[in-house]
């Protein structure tokens, strides 16, 4: 069984998202300590990609609420995302 998180976008597509997994969030957090922002989006861009099949299709406000969400569901007390 997976738990899903749920958010709802501005220009209302409805998204279910899983939490990240465990060897997910260590690419996640060296991409970060990398200070590889490029790649870490990237990353979190594929991890959405199994979810939300149609994420490429997002625009970017859409993206970045995605991208938050995954952020403040998943990994917001453990790493700070810039």
């Amino acid at each position: 069984m997976t738990y899903k998180n749920y958010l709802t976008t501005p220009t209302g597509r409805y998204c279910q998202i899983q939490d990240i997994k465990n060897e997910d969030y260590i690419i996640l957090v060296k991409y970060l300590q990398a200070e590889d922002y490029q790649r870490f989006y990237e990353c979190l861009s594929e991890i959405a990609k199994r979810d939300i099949p149609d994420f490429d299709d997002c625009d970017i406000v859409e993206k970045c609420y995605i991208w938050l969400a995954m952020c403040m569901y998943s990994i917001r007390s453990t790493i700070e995302v810039i």
